[in-house]
Formats: structure tokens, sequence, C-alpha cells
């Protein structure tokens, strides 16, 4: 069974490094507003918000929540580094197996450094983050996941669930 699903918004092109996600261990779903791709969701005119939530209602009406244990949702041009040789998005992917939070996100390069391999933090860019098939049947997080995807413009604080992991970081 696969783990992850990469949930990719971009204007109608897919750079290779994103191509390289779908694999054996991960899926992708890519929606586009500018010009469709095969296999891709067509959205014209839809805006960062309406996009993510055509995303996320994807996941309901597809019952993808019982495929895969993390959504990761994130822009096509969106830039993950990491520290080591290693892929950034494996490294993304074992910390989120590690520690099951219910939201993850990388360290980004505008926050605090801390010494810690994992920070607990309540706001984050929204353009690359990962949540638990969990949070969409608790009802503390259900209720932010609105928020997450741009249904508000109001930051709710999550809790301690909510980790940023410091070896792979985001440019």
């Amino acid at each position: 069974m696969k783990k992850f699903l990469y949930l990719i918004m971009t204007e109608g092109k897919v750079n290779k490094k994103l191509s390289l996600l779908n694999n054996k261990y991960r899926d992708t779903l890519i929606l586009t507003w500018k010009k469709p791709i095969q296999k891709g969701i067509f959205f014209p005119f839809s805006t960062w918000t309406t996009g993510r939530n055509r995303l996320y209602q994807e996941i309901i009406n597809r019952k993808l929540d019982k495929k895969y244990l993390y959504f990761i949702f994130m822009d096509g041009d969106f830039i993950l580094k990491s520290k080591s040789q290693e892929e950034p998005f494996k490294i993304f992917e074992r910390y989120l197996e590690k520690y099951l939070p219910a939201i993850g996100f990388p360290y980004f390069l505008h926050h605090k450094k801390s010494s810690d391999e994992i920070s607990a933090y309540y706001e984050f860019d929204g353009g690359f983050f990962g949540f638990s098939k969990i949070s969409l049947i608790l009802p503390s997080l259900t209720s932010a996941i609105p928020n997450l995807l741009g249904l508000s413009t109001s930051h709710n604080r999550i809790d301690a669930s909510t980790f940023e992991f410091s070896n792979c970081f985001a440019n």
C-alpha cells in the first residue's frame, strides 16, 4: 500500500522533479488552472483557495482517505531541499512515519531555527504540508482543515500535534 498522496497545484506543466514523485511509494494528484494535462484535474480560473478545496473534495469523493496515510498539499513551484544527498521528499515522509503528526511540514527559512529534530509550530506556509488521514476524523482538526486549505484568512492555532521537521527545508 502506498502511504503518501501528493496533491499538487500548478498552472499546467509539471517539472521533472515533480514527475518523479509518482512512483511505487507514492502517488500524485495534479490540479491545473491554466492548461490541462493528461491524467490531471483541469479547474480553469481557480484560485489557490478554490483549487485546494477542489483537491480536498477529491480526497473525500474518491474515498482516498481509506487508501493513504498522509495527504501532502504542495504548490507546483515549491522547492524542497535536503541537508544531505538523500531525496528531500523521502526524508519528509520518513519523519511523518516516525512521529505521526496530524499535520507536518518542513522547516521554513523564515522560522526561528531550533536545534531539535522536530519543533511544534502554530503557523506555517501552506505551500507544502502534509496532514494525516486521522486528522480527517478528529473533530478538533477537521474544523481546522478548511483554514489550512485557505477557506479562512484567520490563523487558528492547531495544537502540539503540528510538527516541523528540521532536516528538510523549504526555500
